[in-house]
């Protein structure tokens, strides 16, 4: 009988424990779906007097993403060196989080954009935008090489100098385009401007013919037509012709221009409205 007692004891202090452990187990797992546990979160680590350089890797380190603004340094800060952050050092911030380090500079600079995996024809714009939004310039495409990639043509690989760098307006940022491993096609270059449309087919080794085209509807030099058209096969000695924008104008040629105005040759001009209303009376008078 007693033995009978103790057991049935024991049954039950087991079964409560097991009951606890259940209980327990399920408030873990309601508060993991229900209540949330959220991410880990880190501290912003003191970057203040760290080259940018070095103050970007670490932030990597850690799960952070660095990014750099100038400002212009009115103490002994050297140049170059994270003068202060946002978030400031020490606040808790999600893995992940944009840190923007603000870095000595001698004169206002622009950070240099990440142009990786983007389309050749977007990182003119991409590269304006840059200065426009800080209100102080613009950078601009440097030398353009194309290499055979498995990437889409026209996508960028790499670029020099690399994100983050600080430049002064006008300085340019060289990239390496992917083209085609089957064939190598003529890209899409209308609404390019026409030297950087040069330079890209100059880069896979095409000489370019240009031809100007007369027109107010189009911006100045850039480029308004091609032949062949996009997509073709080039063979290696295809001729490769860009027409491009210039304003009706005499007036308005620049200097490399002139030669154009004095060949034999004619060209398109796009008519005025007025013009050609009178084309169309005389063609009703006959």
């Amino acid at each position: 009988m007693l033995s009978s007692i103790r057991g049935n004891t024991l049954i039950r202090i087991l079964l409560v424990l097991f009951s606890l452990f259940i209980f327990a187990g399920l408030f873990i797992i309601a508060g993991y779906f229900f209540i949330g546990v959220s991410a880990p979160e880190l501290n912003v680590p003191e970057l203040t007097g760290l080259d940018i350089a070095e103050a970007l890797k670490e932030l990597d380190n850690i799960g952070l993403v660095g990014e750099t603004s100038a400002i212009i340094s009115t103490d002994t800060t050297p140049i170059g060196k994270v003068v202060s952050l946002s978030p400031p050092p020490g606040t808790l911030v999600k893995k992940g989080r944009h840190i923007i380090l603000y870095v000595s500079s001698q004169s206002p600079s622009i950070s240099v954009p990440n142009l990786i995996e983007t389309k050749l024809v977007e990182a003119e714009n991409i590269l304006k935008r840059a200065g426009a939004e800080i209100g102080i310039g613009e950078l601009m495409l440097g030398e353009i090489v194309s290499v055979e990639s498995d990437s889409p043509a026209g996508m960028i690989l790499e670029q020099s100098p690399a994100p983050g760098t600080l430049l002064a307006s006008g300085s340019r940022v060289n990239v390496v385009v992917a083209v085609d491993k089957k064939g190598n096609f003529m890209p899409n270059l209308e609404g390019m401007r026409l030297d950087l449309a040069i330079d890209t087919m100059s880069a896979r080794g095409y000489s370019v013919e240009r031809e100007p085209y007369f027109t107010t509807a189009w911006p100045e030099k850039t480029v308004q037509s091609q032949k062949p058209a996009p997509g073709t096969r080039l063979s290696p000695n295809i001729a490769i012709k860009l027409i491009y924008a210039v304003p009706p104008s005499p007036n308005a040629y620049s200097s490399e221009d002139f030669s154009l105005k004095n060949t034999s040759e004619t060209y398109p001009v796009e008519k005025t409205e007025a013009e050609k209303k009178n084309n169309e009376e005389a063609d009703e008078v006959q």
